[in-house]
Formats: C-alpha cells, sequence, structure tokens
C-alpha cells in the first residue's frame, strides 16, 4: 500500500514502456479478431453511457484510503481514493467534487477495475488527470484485458484525456487502468471518468472483448491572420516569401575597423555606437572565451547605468522586410535587445543562451529612402551584456508602392501553413508571458484575504492556512529576528507583521503555505501575487514574499536533490530619501545544487527595480506577482511585467510553496530597524495557468 509519509519522495526517471512489443503481442493474438483504434475525438452530439461513480464521491472520506469497498471501483496495490486536503493532495483540488483516485507505483502496480455492462457499440473514455509534484506517472487503460492505450499526465494541473476508440459486444466489460511504472512515488491523480458513444452500431462485433484497429492522426493545415510587421514588444514568428531577396546593410558582421581588443569609438565601422556599446575581438576582455559566429568581432550591448545602443541610416526600397542577426548573453548577465526602425519598436528580444543563438524579428514596412535602425540595450542594472553578430536584411514581401509613411507601419496578411515537423539548433526566443497581465483566463487556486489570521505552530498543520515556520528545520533561522506568531495580527482584512524588541531580542514573524510535514499548498505551475506596503523602517528590514520547491523540505525529500527558489520580491530597507537605491525591489530566481551550494552557472537575477508607476514601496500597498511556467518565469509589479528568465527545468524538483517574511538583517546591520515597524499584507493569491 501507499506509504503514509507526505510529500513522498521523488524516485529516478522511469523508462519508457515498450509499447511496440506491447502491440505485436496483442496484434499476433488477436489478429482478425480486432476492429480498429482511432485517435480521433468522438463527433458531436455523442450519446453518454453510464458509469459507476466516474467521480469517486463514494464513499466520501476524511483523508486518503486504498479500501473504498463501496466505491464501485476494485483498487488493487497501490491505488485509492485521496480527499481535497488529504496528506495525498499535494494541494491540488479535484476539479469535480472533492474526491479523486490515485494510482501509484512504489514497488507495487496500482489498478482500478469497474465491470460495466454496455450495449453494443464503439466507445471512447474521457477523464482528467494529473501527476503528484513532478511524479510522471503514465496510465495504459485496458478493456476486457486488450490495451486500448497508454496515457502520460505531464501536467502538476488536471487536464483532460481521450482515449483512442474501442469496440466491444453487448455485455458485462471489464474496465482496469493501471500504473505502469514501479519505481518510486510515481503517482497520478484520475477524476471524472466518463464514457461516451462514438459510433453507435446495431450489429455486435466478433467478440465480446475490447478490439484495437490500427491508430490514425491526421495533421490538418490551418489558416490564419497575422499582422505585420510586428511592432510590438514581443516576436512574431512569419513566413518569408519564396525566395526572399538580399537587402544591404553595411558591416553586418562587424569586421571594419578590425581591433585588438575592444572599443566604443569604432568610427569607420558604418554604426554609430551610443554609451556602453562598441566592437570586441574574439579573445579580447569583452569576449568571455565566446568566439564569433562570422568572421572574428562582435558588437555588444550592455547596461550598467548607461544603456548601449548602436545605429546605421541605409537606404532602402520600398518593401516589407524582417531583421537577422545572431546574439549571446555574456556570463550569465541576460540583456533584453530592442529594435527599431525609424523610432518604432519592431520587437525585443531576449538572448538566453551563453552560445550565440539566431533571431529573426517581426515584419516591419517602409517607405523608399533613408532608414534609422537602432538596436538598444534595455536594463540599465549592472554588468548585462549581449553580444550581437552577422546582421542581415531580407525582404519579406517585395512591394513597388510605397507605404504611407516612412516609419514602420503594421500591414495585415494572411498565411496558411502546414503543420510539419522542423528541426533546427537554433531557437527564437519568445516571451511567454505579456508585458501587462490580465488573470480573465486564469483559474484561482489560492486566497488568503486575512479576514481572520489561520496559523499554526503544529505540523501537521491541520486545518490553518499557515504554518508559522519556515518548513525546512534549522536553515529557516536565517533572520537575525526570531519568528513568533506573536507578531502577526489581523485587523480591517490586512496581515500586520510586526518587528519589535523584547529582552535583548529582535522578534518578527514567518508564514508558509506547507509545514514541515509539507502538508499545504503548493502548486508547480502558475502565477502567484500578494498586496503589501512595506515597513516603513531603516536598513536591515529585509521582508519578502518567497517561493521555494518542496523538495527543499527534509519529510519530504529525505534524498537531498537539486531545488528552486524564486524570489517574488525581498526588500532591503530605506532611508525615505529618492536617491537610496535600497528603497528599490529585488527579484531574484536561485538555483541550488543537492548539496546545497548554489549553481551560479544557470543562477539568474539579482536585480533591483522601480516601482513601475511610480512610488515608493513603503507609501502604498503594490502588487507584486509572478509567472512561472515551462518556458519562463516572468516578474509583475502592480500587474507589469519588470523581469523574464528562463525557467530552469532541472531544479524545479517540485511544486513551489509560499513564504512570507518580514526578515531582519539580510547581510545588514539591524541598526536601522524601526522598532515596532510593521509589514503589511492585503491577500496573498495563487492562479492555475490558462488552460490548466
Amino acid at each position: 500500500m501507499p506509504i503514509a509519509r507526505t510529500p513522498l519522495h521523488l524516485a529516478p526517471a522511469h523508462r519508457p514502456p515498450r509499447r511496440w512489443l506491447r502491440w505485436m503481442v496483442v496484434v499476433g493474438v488477436l489478429l482478425g479478431v480486432l476492429s480498429p483504434l482511432a485517435l480521433s475525438a468522438p463527433p458531436a452530439e455523442a450519446a453518454s453511457t453510464a458509469l459507476t461513480n466516474g467521480g469517486f464521491e463514494s464513499p466520501q472520506i476524511g483523508g486518503w484510503t486504498t479500501n473504498a469497498p463501496s466505491s464501485s471501483w476494485t483498487f488493487t496495490n497501490n491505488a485509492g481514493i485521496q480527499h481535497n486536503g488529504s496528506a495525498y493532495s499535494s494541494g491540488l483540488d479535484a476539479p469535480e467534487g472533492t474526491q479523486t483516485a490515485f494510482l501509484q507505483g512504489n514497488g507495487s502496480l496500482g489498478s482500478m477495475t469497474q465491470t460495466p455492462t454496455w450495449a453494443a457499440g464503439t466507445y471512447t473514455l474521457t477523464f482528467q488527470a494529473a501527476r503528484r509534484w513532478n511524479s510522471i506517472q503514465p496510465i495504459v487503460v485496458t478493456i476486457n484485458g486488450t490495451t486500448v492505450g497508454t496515457y502520460t499526465p505531464t501536467s502538476s494541473s488536471f487536464t483532460t484525456i481521450t482515449t483512442a476508440k474501442f469496440t466491444v459486444r453487448a455485455g458485462t466489460q471489464k474496465l482496469t487502468l493501471s500504473a505502469t511504472d514501479p519505481t518510486g512515488d510515481r503517482t497520478t491523480f484520475i477524476d471524472n471518468i466518463r464514457l461516451t458513444t462514438a459510433t453507435p452500431t446495431t450489429t455486435p462485433t466478433a467478440t465480446s472483448t475490447a478490439t484495437p484497429t490500427t491508430p490514425t492522426a491526421t495533421a490538418t493545415p490551418t489558416t490564419t491572420t497575422a499582422t505585420t510587421p510586428t511592432v510590438t514588444s514581443t516576436a512574431t514568428p512569419t513566413a518569408t516569401a519564396t525566395q526572399p531577396t538580399s537587402t544591404s546593410i553595411a558591416n553586418g558582421g562587424f569586421e571594419s575597423p578590425q581591433i585588438g581588443g575592444w572599443t566604443t569609438n569604432a568610427p569607420s565601422s558604418s554604426w554609430t555606437f551610443t554609451n556602453n556599446a562598441g566592437i570586441q575581438h574574439n579573445g579580447s576582455a569583452y569576449s568571455s572565451g565566446l568566439d564569433a559566429p562570422e568572421g572574428t568581432q562582435t558588437a555588444f550591448l550592455q547596461g550598467n547605468g548607461s544603456l548601449g545602443s548602436m545605429t546605421q541610416t541605409p537606404t532602402w526600397a520600398a518593401g516589407t522586410y524582417t531583421l537577422t542577426f545572431q546574439a549571446a548573453r555574456r556570463w550569465n548577465s541576460i540583456q533584453p535587445i530592442v529594435v527599431t526602425i525609424n523610432g518604432t519598436t519592431v520587437g525585443t528580444y531576449t538572448p538566453t543562451s551563453s552560445s550565440f543563438t539566431t533571431i529573426t524579428t517581426a515584419k516591419f514596412t517602409v517607405r523608399a529612402g533613408t532608414q534609422k535602425l537602432t538596436l538598444s540595450a534595455t536594463d540599465p542594472t549592472g554588468d548585462r551584456t549581449t553580444f550581437i553578430d552577422n546582421i542581415r536584411l531580407t525582404t519579406a514581401t517585395p512591394t513597388t508602392t510605397p507605404t504611407a509613411t516612412s516609419t514602420a507601419t503594421p500591414t495585415p496578411t494572411t498565411t496558411t501553413s502546414t503543420p510539419k515537423p522542423t528541426a533546427t539548433s537554433t531557437a527564437t526566443p519568445t516571451a511567454t508571458a505579456p508585458p501587462t497581465l490580465d488573470l480573465s483566463q486564469y483559474r484561482r487556486t489560492f486566497s488568503e484575504e486575512f479576514n481572520t489570521l489561520s496559523v499554526t505552530t503544529a505540523h501537521p498543520k491541520g486545518g490553518a492556512t499557515w504554518y508559522a515556520f519556515p518548513p525546512y528545520g534549522e536553515a529557516g533561522n536565517y533572520s537575525a529576528s526570531r519568528w513568533t506568531p506573536d507578531a502577526l495580527s489581523v485587523n480591517g482584512g490586512v496581515l500586520y507583521n510586526r518587528a519589535y524588541r523584547s529582552d535583548g531580542n529582535w522578534y518578527s514573524g514567518n508564514i508558509s503555505s506547507v509545514d514541515e510535514t509539507g502538508a499545504g499548498f503548493a502548486q508547480q505551475y502558475g502565477y502567484f501575487e500578494a498586496r503589501v506596503k512595506m515597513p516603513d523602517s531603516g536598513i536591515g528590514s529585509w521582508p519578502a514574499f518567497w517561493l521555494m520547491t518542496t523538495t527543499t523540505i527534509p519529510a519530504v525529500s529525505p534524498t537531498k536533490v537539486r531545488t528552486h527558489e524564486v524570489d517574488v520580491f525581498e526588500w532591503y530597507g530605506t532611508t525615505n530619501t529618492a536617491t537610496n537605491k535600497e528603497a528599490l525591489v529585488q527579484q531574484a530566481s536561485h538555483n541550488y545544487r543537492a548539496d546545497g551550494t548554489q549553481d551560479d552557472s544557470t543562477h539568474l537575477y539579482d536585480t533591483r527595480v522601480e516601482i513601475p508607476n511610480g512610488g515608493y514601496p513603503w507609501q502604498d500597498f503594490h502588487t507584486y506577482g509572478v509567472q512561472i511556467d515551462p518556458q519562463f518565469i516572468t516578474w509583475y509589479i502592480d500587474g507589469v511585467r519588470t523581469n523574464q528568465v528562463p525557467t530552469p527545468k532541472d531544479f524545479v524538483t517540485g511544486p513551489y510553496y509560499m513564504m512570507v517574511d518580514y526578515g531582519l538583517g539580510g547581510g545588514w546591520p539591524v541598526s536601522g530597524v524601526v522598532d515596532g515597524s510593521t509589514m503589511q499584507v492585503d491577500w496573498v493569491r495563487a492562479y492555475a495557468l490558462p488552460g490548466q
């Protein structure tokens, strides 16, 4: 039976099922008997067919069990029913009702079986499934012992799965869903199983067992309408015209003038460099050991307090173009680049690799004549540098009719695309999160409005929303203050977290959405936010809203693994002056090896940002949020995007839990902390990503 420790630790990656062997056996035994399996979706207005207790709402239980005899299902080995909020739930609620089934490996494959009576016909089975944390467990569906298909839920949010079609004779059938990977705590949650008539028939098939037939899948071309050029802050992939015509751009490889090191002054280079921008040669102090992909020199664009830019004024024929260039980040210093034509933004592009990759801009349209092409750094903080090389201009849609203006102008086009596999060693970076946030398509999964104070020092924490300490033990004593729930109070729907001095010691509060057993709310991908007013206090104040993977908790992962931390914000106090840099909010992503050391090769950001629409963090409430998806981590303040970096997938070893604390110190003396100062939290919320 499943071990009642929660959450259970991750096991080594499983071996994919040998589907080819399974199908050879099935086909060899049942040849001539089975009718075709189809991968297509059921037709419209398909008739529902009875399946008992597909939502696992009976019997109602308080936690989890592998013994539910009145549930209409027979559970075997590591399989059963669990209720929302149980030790098994991982903070994931059932999509239908309040209970789900679970199928686990862990040395003894779990399965569940029901024997319904169906009319003769062709059916599909639909159900919702989610993985538990990072533990992928493929599920095989069989009818009367014959495999219908194997399905692998890859999301920690529930998604809908529809099986292939299968055909049966009238009578009692044996429906079984089984785990397939016996290694470790690999668990899939199942809910809302429904049977649907796909192609009803009055003629019984040759056998009463399910009979698979040849799977088919057809890709259908789709027609979409796109607007070009993308005169926006994000890149839109566009198809170029057949046999595109090259158009002149001078010194796109930055080979002139030849220099021995690096320079910000290259007057004969055909480019005008401003501020922290210039040319560097292979092997220079600037190169970081990275050679130019074309020739021996590249341009560089840096922030470091004064944004670098480079400009050229070529003469082009009227037409629609794209710009292609190769770019790489310097070390781990991500520097987004904005491309403008005649002052109009074509797009902002973020090289995320320290190797050169190819970027193609959105289309843009110009009149005949001299144009002003500019590439600029966008992030002024620190030594954040992007290398640029091999810039080329290509005609996308030639035209002999000048457009109405000499600036980049959007032109609608219709593009028909046929899906086909492609392979390339380069990538065009695109942002998955918008510059401003719209939560209308997100599903809220957690909401704490602080109408009451629901915090406990007990673990398991039971029905309390918050645990009063960091859940990972002694390592949570990072503050110069001592954590105490006595520092916490609620008034008027606001949490007050007070730093105060008593008996020669500092005290303040911490709340965590999980406890030391791992019980509580955690979510792998999604959007997390809090509305906070910082304490009106000095240097040494260190409030934070941050996320950690549950694999940092010893009870969850007794074996140390790589872990990940995302700081939605940290703040280091202020002297209440407009020029004080510490008044800015810090956003960060930290990757930790299994031994606890930080992996600096992929350590991302320790960036301080201003409140986008002005003001100071201690003067008013502001909403601080972060979206984490499989591609990017994106930070927001008051709904405006402030930072974005690639998601370090190798370190995302579990779902994220949330912590809010008023820490002290953080490397600073606490002499500036105001005794009795409070961090105020209006609410904390979390959302599932659109479609999840």
